[in-house]
């Protein structure tokens, strides 16, 4: 693998086999991330997922093993007690959905106070309508240094955002200077069309390379919808000290930069991913 893009796959994935279409069992779950986390796999892999009812659960599954998790919640309320209550696990973010909430900077002020009390990164996930970026906005204002989670995908064709919509999302991340992450629909790099759902899948890889380029490069909405829409891995080439897609080149520092705001993508799976770089010709072996 080469050095541009063994440095953008440093340990992207959190790993959600606790959630759909997975659904794994707590101990199936726990099972399979463990053993990625000891496995040749290692390197594609950063925390485990759980919803916040499920920590008790996890921790006694867990039974002493070291586990990072990022907690999804509901009610910030009591889902801050039940992190507090959770001494044996390694909480680093706390994830919430205002999507549908009237109340959002009320929800959000709860949220800031269950990250700061815990020392956690907080991302939030709003809806892909026309408030979107109104609602970032008023998150921001309520807690500035909230991330921000692009859910793009789900087992309904309405569940896939539009090209122009997560351009809209990175781009808005991108002005604010604000972390940002990804979840559900994105287990191959590049996007592709899925004949079961009748809609197209953002990719992974270049789902991270847009937002690299919308960091580093401050590429236009029309720019970063060129980038999201690459189905063709003739149109990324990664080298030692620089990689290129389509016209834009990137930097060893704009890589590190990058990851200065992304927070990673959840997947419920492992080995898609990584099946899907070795079928595009971008992963022979194991990085070292």
């Amino acid at each position: 693998m080469r050095a541009t893009l063994r440095q953008l796959l440093d340990r992207p994935i959190d790993y959600a086999g606790l959630f759909p279409p997975a659904q794994l069992s707590m101990s199936a779950a726990v099972q399979e991330y463990i053993e990625a986390l000891e496995s040749s796999s290692s390197w594609i892999v950063d925390k485990f997922v759980c919803p916040a009812s499920e920590l008790e659960n996890l921790q006694k599954t867990v039974d002493g093993h070291p586990v990072r998790v990022a907690v999804v919640g509901r009610d910030p309320e009591q889902d801050g007690k039940i992190i507090e209550a959770s001494q044996d696990l390694t909480v680093e973010s706390y994830e919430l959905s205002v999507v549908e909430a009237s109340n959002l900077e009320s929800i959000v002020t709860k949220a800031k106070t269950v990250v700061e009390a815990n020392g956690l990164d907080l991302f939030v996930e709003v809806g892909w309508g026309d408030d979107m970026t109104d609602d970032m906005h008023r998150t921001i204002a309520v807690f500035e240094e909230t991330g921000f989670k692009a859910r793009l995908g789900g087992q309904t064709a309405e569940a896939f955002p539009s090209v122009a919509s997560f351009a809209a999302f990175l781009s808005e991340c991108a002005g604010l200077e604000c972390p940002f992450k990804y979840t559900a629909g994105i287990h191959e790099p590049l996007r592709h069309f899925d004949p079961s759902l009748g809609v197209y899948r953002h990719g992974f890889l270049v789902s991270m390379l847009a937002g690299a380029l919308a960091v580093s490069k401050d590429l236009s909405r029309r720019e970063i919808e060129h980038v999201l829409s690459i189905e063709s891995h003739d149109d990324l080439h990664f080298g030692s000290d620089e990689a290129k897609v389509l016209g834009h080149w990137m930097e060893s520092d704009d890589i590190a930069e990058f990851w200065e705001f992304f927070g990673g993508f959840g997947s419920c799976s492992i080995q898609e991913p990584i099946d899907g770089l070795r079928a595009i010709g971008l992963l022979e072996e194991a990085p070292a």
